[in-house]
């Protein structure tokens, strides 16, 4: 399996994740519940499939080495899902610490699996853009060498 399969694989399972979470938190704040004690260990778990799939892309990224636009892209939208993950953690661990709604909390909660979903998503366009990106690149590149190589001055045509 390719690196980009098991990307696709796991985004899709990070995807479902996100979403059963984000559902989770959504009714958790309809109910004005309390925050549960296994609240951290299911950030944690959203927390580490955001991290792996960075990881994963970055490695992808890899193969991309020659062409340092598409890099940059991957490794950023790769930096951007760390952050949100980051946020994630942030707002679930200051919930109840501050002296605000609960439902405020649960809010800045979904706000911040909202962000996730959004990384993603941003991710993915970038990793499937980035073979068709590639070809581009080369195309041009073929095409201004060609250009080069085949381009006669006026005093050659004379000759």
């Amino acid at each position: 399996m390719s690196v980009s399969q098991i990307v696709a694989q796991v985004t899709e399972q990070l995807t479902e994740g996100v979403s059963k979470f984000t559902l989770y938190v959504v009714r958790r704040k309809e109910e004005k519940s309390v925050i549960p004690p296994n609240l951290s260990q299911q950030v944690g778990v959203v927390s580490q499939q955001c991290n792996t799939v960075a990881d994963l892309a970055r490695e992808l990224g890899q193969q991309f080495e020659e062409f340092p636009d598409i890099l940059a892209r991957i490794t950023g939208e790769a930096n951007g899902l760390e952050s949100a993950s980051r946020n994630l953690q942030a707002t679930a661990s200051n919930m109840g610490s501050v002296s605000e709604d609960l439902a405020l909390s649960w809010e800045r909660l979904a706000n911040s699996c909202s962000s996730i979903a959004d990384r993603v998503i941003r991710l993915m366009e970038v990793l499937f853009q980035a073979e068709h990106n590639r070809i581009l690149a080369v195309a041009n590149k073929a095409q201004q060498l060609l250009a080069e190589n085949t381009a006669f001055t006026p005093n050659q045509l004379d000759q």
